[in-house]
């Protein structure tokens, strides 16, 4: 297993070549005060003992409305995600997975593996996927 540690506060501004439609070198905003200043005083605001209960409460608020969203999504839905439109069915099985306590016995968690097989299934040249079509309700 390779060990890599991502350093974030240099990387957090950069975007990958497929996803820069409109040109460009690959940087969200390509101004030298962006890049090289205000990268270093967020990453210094960032890092103040004063900011961390407010960063964290910032944090574990974002958390748990990701979350109550998510669930609310697969009760509408009945687990039913249009995987090419959002792809968020491995997203929703990973939430729920988190919000579970990282108990795969949880029911919304072997919800979301029952259905698995709705979207995925092994055949002789290859993993297809299912998007929309003919899925179960």
């Amino acid at each position: 297993m390779v060990n890599m540690t991502i350093i974030w506060h240099m990387r957090h501004n950069s975007l990958d070549q497929d996803e820069a439609y409109g040109g460009g070198d690959g940087q969200l905003f390509s101004s030298p005060l962006c890049d090289g200043v205000g990268a270093e005083l967020f990453g210094c605001v960032e890092t103040l003992p004063i900011i961390q209960p407010f960063k964290n409460f910032a944090r574990a608020y974002g958390l748990k409305f990701c979350s109550n969203c998510i669930a609310a999504e697969d009760l509408q839905t009945n687990l039913i995600n249009i995987v090419f439109v959002n792809k968020d069915k491995v997203l929703n099985m990973v939430s729920a997975y988190h919000a579970a306590g990282n108990n795969i016995d949880a029911w919304t968690v072997k919800n979301h593996m029952m259905r698995i097989e709705d979207y995925l299934w092994l055949v002789d040249d290859g993993l297809k996927i299912q998007g929309y079509n003919r899925s179960q309700c």
